[in-house]
């Protein structure tokens, strides 16, 4: 994250059959029949970085991409990939100021969440006589487990 202004530096774009997202220094790179599932999530206001997110699983990249909604380009890439893949269903969380995800694609699975979100805390000063005097509070998330997206 950019501190001084708050804000994600973060990139996105379709060329050919490639997506490329560019995300603080971070390079991705993927070809749209590696995508396993597209979905939305939502965070309440200030407890990420951002509080919209899209996420990308895609095969190949172990981790979910959760792009934040204002990265540059994604809405045109979204909209792209609504006349490319089959059955990309339209956001439904844009005004939502809780923890929730919907999947957008594949079809079938349109609708369900796919994150599950668990409060987590650790200890706000690391020292053993301190360590459990103050706690950190926050919001951990997890792919829910029912996700088969081999």
């Amino acid at each position: 994250m950019n501190r001084s202004q708050n804000t994600f530096d973060a990139r996105i774009y379709l060329n050919g059959e490639t997506i490329h997202y560019f995300m603080e220094g971070n390079k991705f790179q993927f070809r749209i029949e590696e995508i396993r599932m597209i979905g939305e999530f939502s965070a309440e206001p200030g407890a990420l970085g951002a509080d919209y997110f899209f996420t990308f699983i895609v095969k190949g990249i172990k981790k979910p991409l959760d792009i934040p909604a204002y990265a540059e380009g994604l809405f045109e890439v979204l909209a792209d990939l609504r006349g490319i893949l089959g059955g990309l269903d339209h956001p439904r969380l844009q005004m939502s100021t809780d923890f929730q995800s919907n999947i957008l694609f594949p079809a079938e699975m349109a609708g369900k969440p796919y994150y599950e979100f668990l409060p987590e805390s650790k200890p706000a000063i690391n020292l053993p006589f301190l360590r459990n005097m103050v706690q950190i509070e926050s919001i951990g998330k997890k792919l829910s487990p029912y996700l088969n997206l081999n």
